[in-house]
């Protein structure tokens, strides 16, 4: 009888491959497809100071466009599974050798972040050269590393914030400590390429050095400068060589190592508790003071300025008091002003907000009510009429302004652009492109011989958005589009971003700032956060009112008094709102008619209906255009 051991050898190894094998499929999940019950999330931190912007990979799929040093992708929330990292050059080739690659797993219920660092350098003597490309220099190709960290973002108490940090410069000692002036340490003893734990402290103006925590004499090797941390975020403050992307120079190159190290910091959201809301604040009102912000009387946001904003910050599911105070003010002094946020029942089911600061020009906006403000902040505007709900600020007039957010999953393969119009003096803006971003399934197209085509006008991304009126959006394709244009009224272009990524995925939020005199410059700040959740309606609801006589409303086929009647309703009667005409004179509701379950379009009056969202009114002008 033959010997069985060698088959018994080969189906053993047989089976290990197989295993091993198993083990190293990616997941053939879409980085969009959070269609699943979402368990994890993931995002990546370019630390690749001397080199400069890069294009980050997510199985194949670009997740990151041009990400400058220093700077994160939103989280990414994905399944649990086994995916490739890649990271290239901004603008280079897919298919050439990354800078870096790496295969992650993502375990249920973890947030992980993947830092991208550099681990090769060039040999002294190799950026005084006059070569700047030479045997000196190392290629680009795996000249990185990725190191992967667990993040601890877990709920902290209102008004604690986060830390942890992250030692990535060799060529210094292999501990370094984060300190006071005094040299008490704040994150002791950081090793070289190790993870560290986390700390949560206050929220507040932290003044920084990096030490070395080699050396008893704790020597000073870099100041951080004061950093700013705000309440209720997880910041990973990372140590770094003191490089820089070569001056005068377009290629990204290898460069030199140096002794000295570089301290940067970047934020992410905590995960809020189960029964929460979440709120961004936004600083739009130039001309103003910088100010603190108190969240039922603990400081949040340290110093927020004019052109900032925050992560979005975990609130549980009741009213909440907020205060504004002057820059660096005792916690315990009188506040700017008070004003309430009142979750409601009604509005409780909105899971995202921005509270905006922005200049009050006398426009209806959604200004939240002030329940108290210091007398140097009363406006004079005379007699009151109403409740408070302007003040003085620096050199302006201000409010605060409360809108919800869409920040639910995007269909597959577009993106979602809003846009939200603080520019006071300024016509209602729209969004163009120059065109759709060509499908990449298909070829390119050969150019005819013919004459040359007209060209094709823009097309319009966003319809017109009031100031201060919840942010008009649109699902568009993902792709690189030539340019973006933001537009006042017809046809006055206050802002143009060109060769500009839209992510599939992703929502990206552009707030426009400024004034139309060019001081300060208008711009666009764009927010960026990965889509996740089912959509909410937009939910407009409206309500018959009819202050006369008559308790009947005609609703019209066509938005005009010569349109056939459709039906009539009741005063008092509740519909839901689709939308507005082009001038705001007419509003588009669905209703099921008298004696009917099955529901129609028409026509109203606006003057004849009220509109609200969560409860609160809108302005109809802010309505969505509809035909």
């Amino acid at each position: 009888m033959k010997d069985k051991k060698p088959m018994r050898k080969a189906l053993l190894l047989l089976t290990l491959f197989t295993i091993i094998a198993a083990g190293t499929v990616l997941a053939q999940v879409d980085p969009q497809d959070n269609t699943l019950e979402l368990s994890g999330e993931l995002r990546v931190i370019n630390a690749l100071v001397g080199i400069g912007p890069v294009d980050v990979y997510l199985n194949d799929r670009l997740i990151g466009t041009q990400l400058a040093p220093e700077t994160a992708t939103p989280y990414l929330a994905l399944p649990p599974g086994r995916y490739m990292i890649t990271v290239y050059p901004a603008g280079a080739d897919p298919l050439i050798v990354p800078i870096a690659d790496f295969l992650i797993d993502l375990p249920t219920n973890h947030s992980k972040t993947a830092v991208v660092y550099q681990t090769q350098f060039a040999t002294p003597g190799a950026d005084t050269a006059n070569d700047v490309v030479n045997a000196r220099r190392p290629a680009l190709a795996q000249s990185g590393q990725i190191m992967v960290l667990d993040d601890n973002r877990s709920p902290v108490q209102l008004g604690k914030t986060r830390l942890t940090a992250l030692h990535l410069a060799p060529g210094t000692p292999g501990n370094l400590s984060i300190a006071y002036p005094s040299r008490a340490s704040l994150l002791h003893e950081i090793s070289l390429e190790q993870p560290y734990g986390d700390i949560d402290i206050n929220a507040g103006v932290y003044s920084l050095t990096v030490v070395d925590a080699d050396s008893p004499e704790l020597p000073r090797l870099a100041f951080a400068g004061e950093q700013v941390f705000q309440g209720n975020v997880h910041y990973t403050l990372i140590i770094v060589p003191d490089i820089r992307p070569l001056p005068g120079v377009t290629v990204p190159l290898v460069r030199e190592l140096t002794s000295r190290p570089r301290m940067f910091v970047v934020s992410a959201p905590v995960q809020p508790t189960d029964d929460s809301i979440e709120l961004r604040l936004i600083h739009t009102a130039h001309s103003t003071a910088v100010v603190d912000v108190y969240i039922d009387n603990r400081l949040i946001v340290p110093r927020l300025s004019y052109g900032q904003y925050t992560e979005y910050i975990g609130l549980p599911t009741y009213s909440h008091l907020i205060e504004l105070r002057r820059r660096d003010a005792a916690p315990d002094s009188e506040p700017l002003v008070t004003a309430e946020f009142d979750i409601t029942q009604r509005n409780r089911t909105q899971p995202h907000w921005s509270l905006l600061l922005m200049n009050a020009t006398g426009q209806e906006v959604a200004s939240l009510e002030l329940t108290q403000v210091q007398e140097q902040a009363v406006v004079n505007t005379g007699p009151a009429t109403g409740p408070a709900r302007t003040f003085n600020l620096g050199d302006n007039t201000a409010t605060l302004v409360l809108l919800p957010d869409n920040i639910a999953q995007t269909p597959r393969g577009a993106a979602r652009v809003r846009v939200l119009h603080t520019i006071d003096g300024a016509l209602e803006i729209s969004m163009f492109a120059s065109s759709y971003p060509p499908d990449p399934s298909l070829p390119t197209p050969t150019p005819g011989t013919g004459p040359t085509p007209a060209p094709q006008p823009p097309v319009r991304l966003v319809e017109p958005v009031l100031y201060g009126a919840e942010a008009n959006e649109n699902e568009v394709p993902a792709g690189l589009y030539e340019e973006l244009e933001f537009v006042a009224g017809t046809s006055s272009d206050i802002v143009s971003l060109t060769n500009h990524q839209l992510l599939p995925g992703m929502v990206h939020t552009f707030v426009l700032i400024g004034q139309p005199s060019g001081e300060p410059p208008i711009r666009a700040l764009e927010i960026r956060d990965f889509g996740r959740g089912l959509p909410q309606e937009r939910l407009y609801v409206g309500t018959i009112t009819i202050i006369s006589d008559v308790s009947i409303a005609n609703v019209r086929r066509q938005p005009s008094n010569g349109a056939n009647v459709v039906m009539q309703i009741e005063n008092g009667t509740e519909v839901e709102v689709l939308g507005r005409n082009f001038d705001g004179t007419w509003v588009k509701i669905r209703v099921a008619p008298p004696g009917s379950n099955i529901p129609q379009d028409g026509w109203i009056f606006a003057p004849l209906i009220n509109v609200t969202r969560l409860g609160d009114p809108v302005n109809q002008l802010s309505l969505p255009q509809v035909s």
